[in-house]
């Protein structure tokens, strides 16, 4: 049956959240349903391809939910504008992608956690994300969804046909303490190979590391910040390695995508990881303990791992099945 369904994010920029969410919205559409979309900050890139997909955006002023059938509420920055009071005809479904530990996520200022009260449904990204909430929300009504990895045919041809000749790393993930980005630099110190280091997401730091780093012959590092998806992918598909250091994170976007393109992958053992991992087929070498030291002389080897789980088909299944 076609419903009319509304969704909530709470900006539309490149980072994971949004883009899970213009995925369920390529999804819905494809099912036959009707979707609006609103966001708390106006404006973002990501606009555009909601836009091209046939989602209509809304003015929050001018919004009535009770309008609409189903209302997805994404991440948890979204709980202060979850009405106390709804029609009993609307459902409310909540996706959580955030952990509670995040900042002080499920306690700041900026968060209503009371408000899920009202919430039919939370959506979380894997066990390892609703495991972390269990004992502070009420999970009994929940399931897991794994946001889907697309890559675009152009960047599976740079993939395919890159010439290796200096072994190329590539990190996707800001500058945030938990991250640990600082600790790969401290590493490169002592790195001895000659290699290339791409840190996307993150800005050099205005410290003396990377003044050493730049003046190693053996190195070549680069930062290139916030930058669009397809940029940040094009680089991806032309490393030979990902690695990911972080102490937190409940599906890793950046992982996933290493995945897709068969990257050779060293990654935190912390549980999304593992979980992700094991999906994939990635061998015990591909982790190491965040809190502890980094081998970053990795070989990088030919590796074709198992993806049909990241599929937007698969995808697709489980979002009919939700909404039925």
């Amino acid at each position: 049956m076609k419903k009319k369904i509304l969704l909530v994010s709470h900006q539309l920029d490149f980072s994971g959240a949004p883009v899970a969410l213009f995925h369920l919205a390529k999804a819905l559409i494809q099912l036959g349903h009707d979707v609006d979309l609103v966001s708390l900050h106006r404006g973002g890139d990501l606009l555009a391809d909601f836009n091209q997909i046939g989602v209509s955006y809304r003015e929050e002023k001018s919004l009535d939910v009770n309008e609409y059938d189903i209302v997805v509420f994404n991440t948890v920055v979204s709980t202060p504008v979850i009405p106390k009071i709804r029609n009993k005809n609307t459902k409310f479904i909540l996706w959580i992608h955030e952990s509670p530990f995040l900042d002080g996520f499920a306690w700041s200022n900026f968060v209503n956690m009371r408000r899920a009260e009202n919430i039919e449904l939370i959506i979380f990204p894997t066990k390892a994300c609703k495991n972390e909430w269990e004992g502070l929300i009420d999970t009994s009504r929940s399931i897991t969804l794994l946001s889907p990895v697309d890559i675009p045919e152009d960047i599976a041809c740079l993939n395919r046909d890159r010439k290796r000749i200096v072994t190329t790393y590539c990190i996707i993930d800001p500058r945030e303490t938990y991250r640990n980005i600082s600790k790969i630099e401290e590493e490169l110190l002592n790195f001895s190979d000659e290699a290339i280091f791409n840190f996307i997401g993150a800005n050099a730091p205005d410290t003396k590391i990377v003044a050493t780093l730049r003046s190693k012959a053996n190195l070549e590092v680069n930062y290139w910040g916030r930058i669009p998806r397809k940029n940040a992918l094009e680089i991806l598909a032309k490393s030979d390695i990902y690695i990911s250091a972080t102490c937190l994170a409940t599906q890793n976007r950046g992982l996933c995508e290493a995945i897709a393109l068969n990257k050779t992958i060293y990654i935190s053992s912390i549980k999304a990881h593992l979980e992700i991992g094991k999906a994939a087929g990635l061998s015990r070498n591909s982790y190491f303990y965040p809190l502890e030291r980094m081998n970053l002389n990795i070989n990088s080897e030919s590796i074709e791992y198992s993806k049909a789980f990241l599929s937007f088909n698969e995808f697709l299944d489980k979002v009919r099945d939700i909404f039925s």
